[in-house]
């Protein structure tokens, strides 16, 4: 977990329900006032975290791998409109990169015992997609701004009528996607094949709650969770 006023990230023992260590996020490139923007853990490593990073009163960014907390040496550095923003792994030597603007994104990028190779990073073509989110699943980037992209051809397949937070189950075939209803809260649920509309299922939360939903993610065998500002929600997929 990020502790954004704390320049650092809390490990969280989920089975006991209690706080473990953390560690700080420091870089020579960073500033006082650290904010994460994005994590995950590589794939194969329980114990490698990939951090995004920026400092909180400048715009210069880091990508860093940490092992237990230890960053590896080399580590991307981002600038201005360069810094780097949001991450998806692809296997335990690869990611998915997203800078705040330029050279935009998503990028191929590197990874090794070292750290990070940005110099190995490979963008999509021409698919240009600034400060845009995206989850990675089943070889395809679904961007939260609707567009789906095959990223290793690369080609763009189809996009979604809906934008912002989403959360994806690729047994399912489904997308997630909040509802625009200024009247019902509710989550949308599209055909990742079709990025057709299949239903809509009501969100048991206040409309000034539901409004502030940042994050969508799916979990067991049909949980649904909404992060917003009044902290985790719970609901079933029907």
């Amino acid at each position: 977990m990020a502790l954004d006023g704390a320049d650092s990230v809390r490990v969280v023992d989920l089975v006991e329900r209690r706080a473990c260590f953390h560690f700080t996020i420091a870089s020579r490139w960073l500033q006082e006032g650290v904010t994460i923007s994005d994590m995950a853990m590589l794939p194969g490593n329980a114990e490698s975290l990939i951090v995004s990073a920026r400092s909180g009163s400048g715009s210069d960014g880091v990508l860093q791998v940490l092992d237990n907390g230890t960053p590896r040496p080399v580590e991307y550095h981002g600038f201005s409109s360069s810094s780097p923003t949001f991450i998806e792994t692809i296997d335990e030597n690869r990611l998915w990169l997203m800078t705040q603007y330029y050279p935009y994104g998503p990028l191929e990028v590197q990874v090794d015992d070292d750290g990070i190779r940005a110099a190995n990073q490979r963008p999509l073509g021409n698919l240009r997609f600034s400060s845009a989110d995206m989850v990675y699943a089943n070889d395809v980037l679904y961007m939260t701004s609707g567009q789906v992209v095959d990223p290793f051809v690369p080609k763009l397949l189809g996009t979604f009528p809906a934008q912002g937070a989403m959360a994806i189950d690729s047994q399912r075939h489904e997308a997630y996607f909040p509802g625009t209803s200024s009247v019902t809260p509710e989550v949308r649920v599209y055909d990742t094949r079709e990025f057709t509309l299949l239903r809509t299922m009501p969100v048991p939360v206040p409309i000034s709650t539901y409004a502030s939903i940042t994050q969508l993610l799916r979990w067991g065998p049909s949980g649904l969770v909404l992060n917003t500002s009044a902290g985790l929600k719970f609901m079933k997929v029907e």
